[in-house]
């Protein structure tokens, strides 16, 4: 592949993270995962934050989810040539959790308890969610949550894994996602990193 080339091929959907697992940036990455060098063409985002990096990482976002590591080695325009440093790697469940600010329902997964609960949601990762609510749930106890995307709510089954520190009189709890399908994994996926990106740009603008 030519540096810049223009020529008709298949490309795949990335998120570009910097330090701290920071998502900079949307591309259309084209290139062997494996091969030598990659060329990303920015979808949203600004080069001038890649280009600030010494090295980045390349999320897929998908059912066939996996992180690329490569150096940024020249620009031009919207596209941007990367070298690769680690070639296709299933680590991209390194959970990068996002704070999230909304309220949102669960119910219970086995009918211990009727009706719904409101929570506030803590933060969210591809993992789990974390969250307050005004009663008590037990660790082990499955509850089903309402997830909020950019294109549609998901409703996620989930574990209550341990207890956190309550909040204004409220319980807290961290609950990490079961039996996901592909189709929400992707979505769920997409919505973290996208939290992210849309933080970093509206802190970009008010600066």
């Amino acid at each position: 592949m030519g540096i810049f080339s223009k020529e008709k091929r298949h490309g795949e959907l990335y998120v570009i993270t910097g330090r701290n697992r920071t998502p900079l940036a949307r591309a259309m990455i084209y290139g062997d995962p494996n091969g030598k060098m990659w060329q990303a063409e920015l979808v949203s985002g600004e080069a001038e934050l890649i280009l600030a990096e010494e090295t980045v990482e390349l999320v897929r976002l998908g059912e066939d989810m996996y992180t690329l590591v490569g150096r940024v080695k020249e620009q031009k325009g919207k596209y941007i040539l990367i070298e690769s440093i680690i070639g296709r790697s299933g680590d991209a469940r390194r959970s990068l959790r996002v704070p999230i600010d909304y309220d949102t329902y669960i119910y219970s997964a086995d009918g211990t308890w009727k009706g719904r609960c409101l929570v506030k949601c803590k933060d969210l990762s591809c993992g789990g969610i974390a969250f307050h609510l005004p009663m008590q749930l037990t660790l082990g106890e499955w509850v089903d949550v309402v997830v909020r995307t950019q294109e549609e709510p998901l409703v996620i089954r989930g574990e209550v894994l341990r207890e956190l520190e309550k909040k204004d009189d409220m319980s807290g709890y961290a609950v990490c996602f079961r039996d996901i399908c592909p189709d929400e994994d992707a979505l769920l996926c997409k919505e973290v990193f996208g939290v992210q990106l849309r933080a970093a740009f509206a802190d970009k603008r008010n600066r």
